[in-house]
């Protein structure tokens, strides 16, 4: 996954099962067989960059908010793991070095635990800011329901009948705090759209998210983040449903807060 939003509480667990790269025992030097010591597969390889937060940022950077360049790098970790050795410590090295070293294998069970993609990552199928957005298309099967907002906000709409700003906002919260349920590991071959929502931004470019029928008869099936194959309670959409029935009819509806 690159350049995806994460769970910040995830990301805080993640750091904090990081080993401390602590060296047990030194196990050989000059090493150049990496396969000896299980190296040249390594079961775990962890590259950090880490960063000054009191440095000074370049402020041509401010300029492109896609310039990387404002977040002053000053180091980089960069090591692996290989095979569990005879003392029962696993195999280390730094990338590009060529000693051998060893620690205590127990950091591995909470990586296994927090270094996964789907714990990782947001599970919101798309969250667009509503001052990013001018129309949203919910698509029901063959039911299209549009929503607009102009660019200063301030006109509102539900299928071309003008909305109150604060019931327009509640809505589009429910529609943006869908969410991913599970990973799905079987993909389905149906690729029939059930359900879509379409944001489209006012840079011109377009979100959207498609669910389609699961292999797991009590989930919709969608992609996270163009990469993991996730599923979403039948359950959730069908309350997502009602919600904007309600709100086309005029109705009251609870806030998704």
């Amino acid at each position: 996954l690159t350049d995806v939003l994460a769970n910040s509480n995830s990301v805080e667990k993640l750091t904090g099962a990081l080993p401390s790269f602590t060296v047990s025992q030194f196990v050989a030097d000059h090493v150049t067989d990496l396969s000896t010591y299980g190296l040249d597969q390594p079961i775990l390889h962890i590259k950090a960059s880490y960063y000054d937060p009191n440095a000074q940022t370049d402020a041509s950077a401010t300029d492109d908010p896609d310039n990387k360049s404002e977040i002053n790098i000053i180091g980089e970790v960069d090591y692996i793991w290989g095979n569990t050795l005879d003392s029962g410590e696993i195999a280390f090295m730094k990338v590009g070095d060529s000693s051998v070293y060893s620690m205590d294998a127990s950091f591995l069970n909470d990586l296994k635990q927090y270094a996964k993609p789907f714990y990782l990552v947001s599970k919101y199928l798309a969250m667009p800011n509503i001052k990013d957005v001018s129309t949203i298309d919910v698509t029901i099967e063959d039911m299209v329901f549009q929503l607009t907002m102009d660019e200063e906000n301030k006109k509102y709409t539900l299928c071309g009948n003008d909305m109150e700003e604060q019931t327009f906002k509640k809505l589009y919260r429910h529609i943006c705090s869908l969410s991913a349920d599970i990973e799905l590991k079987e993909k389905s071959t149906d690729t029939t759209p059930l359900f879509t929502i379409t944001y489209y931004l006012l840079d011109g470019t377009k979100q959207t998210v498609t669910l389609i029928a699961s292999t797991d008869s009590q989930y919709y099936e969608c992609q996270l983040a163009n990469a993991l194959t996730v599923g979403v309670t039948k359950n959730k959409i069908e309350k997502l449903k009602e919600t904007i029935f309600a709100a086309c009819d005029g109705k009251e509806f609870d806030d998704i807060y």
